[in-house]
């Protein structure tokens, strides 16, 4: 009750008084640390932040449910809420960045489909990963192609390595990230993902679905016509089998830490990072 009134004073006397409390356990489906953000109560969310480093006995990464009835943990609900302190208060204390809510959806899912630059930018430089996929599988990068969120958010996803290939289960054209990239017209971005790599047979799909999908970007259907149609330089392949297979070894976590680990010239892992 003290959290949900919001009574920081009662708070901190209760932290004060009563060390080993349990304050993970639900109450109406939602934990303490929860209910302090659902409630926007940041200092006393800070209160338990505090008190978690000195006990340790504060679990993280446990799941609790709004009044919407999204369940979530609260590094998602704090990026949600564009609460950067809180998720960085998180991710110090040692809260999973690939915690998952009950979409499947992670917190950089959330920054990405949002249009959080900063939050992604953090999540990422932090470990989480670019390529796990949600219950429909897709990425964060395919959200953010779908929902035509800011390019500094696809380009960021893209250079750290996210699949480029689409859902695994799928062998639709519309489901690719290159498909999405081009039906927004966005060729910026087409051009970054055919430089990172596809196999011609993907972008020969792409192409053929963007014409029966009614879209007739002259400018882009013909950089996929030519792409296609010319066959790739060897070391255009070379990069894009190296990123796949470093992206697919790391589970696309710290993509360019990896890839700046790997055993190569400098001007080789620039090429491999798209520098």
């Amino acid at each position: 009750m003290a959290v949900i009134s919001g009574e920081t004073q009662l708070v901190r006397n209760i932290l004060l008084s009563h060390p080993d409390v349990d304050f993970n356990v639900l109450v109406k489906g939602a934990t303490v640390l929860s209910l302090s953000l659902y409630k926007r109560h940041f200092d006393i969310f800070g209160l338990l932040m505090r008190h978690s480093e000195k006990s340790r006995k504060l679990k993280l990464n446990i799941c609790s449910k709004d009044h919407l009835n999204r369940i979530e943990p609260p590094i998602i609900t704090a990026c949600r809420m564009h609460f950067l302190e809180g998720v960085v208060a998180l991710v110090n204390a040692g809260a999973d960045l690939d915690a998952v809510d009950n979409n499947g959806h992670t917190a950089l899912w959330v920054a990405s489909r949002q249009q959080m630059p900063d939050l992604v930018e953090y999540l990422i430089s932090n470990g989480a990963s670019v390529n796990k996929t949600d219950r429909f599988n897709y990425t964060p990068l395919l959200t953010a192609l779908t929902y035509r969120v800011s390019s500094i958010i696809t380009k960021t996803l893209i250079l750290h390595g996210s699949n480029l290939e689409g859902p695994k289960v799928s062998i639709m054209a519309q489901q690719t990230p290159l498909f999405w990239a081009a039906k927004s017209k966005n060729i910026e971005i087409v051009r970054l993902i055919l430089c990172a790599g596809l196999p011609t047979s993907e972008i020969k799909s792409v192409h053929r679905a963007l014409l029966m999908d009614g879209e007739l970007d002259t400018q882009i259907l013909t950089l996929l016509n030519s792409e296609y149609q010319r066959p790739p330089l060897l070391r255009q392949i070379c990069r894009r089998v190296v990123r796949n297979t470093v992206s697919e070894s790391c589970k696309g976590k710290d993509f360019i830490k990896h890839i700046n680990a790997l055993p190569l010239p400098v001007i080789m892992k620039q090429y491999l990072t798209l520098r």
